[in-house]
This record gives structure tokens, sequence and C-alpha cells, in this order.
């Protein structure tokens, strides 16, 4: 029986990308205008209303969903 290489029994790493986007709102980085307490969006948050948001701008502008905003996101 052969044995088995480590690299075929674990799940495939996820990219990086993945790996370093944030999974709270405090490790946003460069976002204040819009997440710090007294923003449009920090309010939204403190107050729990959260409505949805057309994202628009060039690409690689930073649009991608904030932590928690996904369904597959940790609670």
């Amino acid at each position: 029986m052969e044995p088995t290489l480590p690299l075929f029994d674990e799940e495939p790493a996820r990219p990086l990308a993945d790996r370093l986007r944030p999974t709270r709102l405090e490790d946003v980085v460069g976002q204040d205008h819009l997440l710090a307490p007294d923003a449009p969006l920090g309010r939204m948050v403190a107050q729990q209303r959260l409505g949805s948001a057309i994202l628009w701008g060039r690409p690689a502008s930073g649009k991608r969903p904030s932590p928690g905003s996904s369904p597959t996101a940790a609670t």
C-alpha cells in the first residue's frame, strides 16, 4: 500500500485575499470616512439599521463587501 501525500489529505488553501480580508469592522483600514462611529455606516451599524448599498468605483478600489455582510461570514 502506498503512503498518501499530505498534499491530498487537506483542503486546498484559501486564496491570500480571502485569508487577509477583515472579519470585523474594527479591522478595516482606511475607511474612517465611512466606518467611524460618527460616519454614515458607523451610525447605521450602531443603530442596527443596515440596508442595501450599491458600491461604485474603478476596479481594485475596495468595493468588496464589509466583514459580516456575506452569507458565509462567521457570526
